[in-house]
Formats: C-alpha cells, structure tokens, sequence
C-alpha cells in the first residue's frame, strides 16, 4: 500500500543569500530608542504580584540540589532576591503614599528610609524577633556575616546593580544576607492592605513552585 504521505515543499537553498542581500539594498530604518517613562503612580498589587513572581523564583533556587549544581547559581538568586525585596519595599512606599510614585531606585537601604516610620520599625521589630536566620547568607558560618538587620541591610543595599553586573567586577567581594527578608516586607504589605487577602486577590503567603 502506497504512502500517500506528501512530500515537503521544495526549499530554494539560495533564497537565504537573496535575503540577505535584499536588506543590504533595503536596511531596516534606525532604531526608535524607547525613552525612560517618567515615574507615575503604580497600582501596588503589580508590585506586589511582581515581586511575589521574583521571590517564587528565589524559593525555587533555595533549593539544595540548585544550590549545589553551580556557583553561578547563587549569583542568580541574589539578583532575583534583591528584586524581589525592591518590589516589596516599592508595593509599600505606594501603599503609604497613593499620590506620589514610588522611589526611582534599586537601592534596598534608600527604599527602606523612604517607608514610613512605622513600617521600618514594624519590619525592624520583625527581624529581630526572627533573629539571625532572616539574613540567609550565601555562605554559611560567615565570619563577616552581619551581626545587626541595619548592617546586613547597607551591605545589601545596591545588590540588585552589583551582582547582576559581577562579571564587570570579578574581583568584587560582598556578602548578601537579605534572602528572607521578603518574606518580612511582604507581610508588612498585606498588613497595611488586608483586603488583597480577604477578597482572595493574592494568598497569605507565597508557596514555593511544585515539581
């Protein structure tokens, strides 16, 4: 019995070089660069879905057989740690001021000083009754290892910018200790806006991803 199978379409193996040579004739015209949108007001439950995305990822890379796999690995989770605290830290800052936009910064210390008074203080209280293990640190038994929440958070501060741009910097040296930190600043947001749960918009807490 004949295979009534059709054959593929013949391709004209030139027609890749006279492409080519089409958009040398016609190029493409110059690149429009986008601009930097000027701060505006966010809705703060995208900063908050944002940064629960982002520390999804980071309870994902916590994982023993991730961490074990590749050094560069603790680079990533730094990077998506760090961002994850900024959209926590940012989600906050529009909480407490819905009129003006959030700080245009990457600086963790900087966004932290931008809250009000009582949520740095409620934070503060937070980490100190979680004691030394909210620091999380990339090396365990750290001799450098910050010894107060205010210490690890300077040392931290401009993580986001200095580990997604190690490579620059090989020699670059600096510890991160603000991997459970999210979880604090989180718990901080769903205080001050305790309808996002109550109306099912977003879980108590963040669940890390299933296999």
């Amino acid at each position: 019995m004949m295979n009534d199978r059709r054959l593929p379409p013949f391709r004209d193996p030139f027609a890749f070089l006279r492409q080519l040579d089409a958009e040398k004739k016609n190029p493409l015209p110059p690149r429009t660069k986008q601009k930097k949108p000027k701060p505006q007001v966010v809705d703060p439950l995208e900063l908050l879905r944002q940064g629960d995305a982002f520390f999804k990822v980071e309870l994902l890379l916590r994982r023993p057989m991730m961490l074990h796999q590749d050094v560069d690995i603790a680079v990533v989770r730094v990077v998506t740690s760090a961002f994850a605290n900024e959209m926590y830290l940012k989600c906050i800052a529009q909480i407490e001021k819905p009129t003006q936009p959030p700080p245009q910064s990457h600086d963790l210390e900087d966004l932290f000083g931008a809250l009000s008074l009582e949520s740095q203080e409620y934070i503060e209280i937070a980490v100190q009754v979680s004691g030394q293990a909210i620091f999380g640190a990339v090396i365990p038994e750290d001799p450098n290892a910050p010894k107060t929440f205010r210490q690890a958070l300077r040392g931290g501060a401009e993580a986001f910018v200095q580990w997604r741009y190690r490579h620059e910097n090989r020699n670059f040296v600096q510890g991160y200790y603000l991997f459970r930190w999210g979880a604090t600043l989180r718990e901080r947001a769903l205080q001050l806006r305790p309808d996002w749960v109550t109306s099912g918009t977003v879980k108590q807490r963040v669940d890390p991803p299933s296999d």
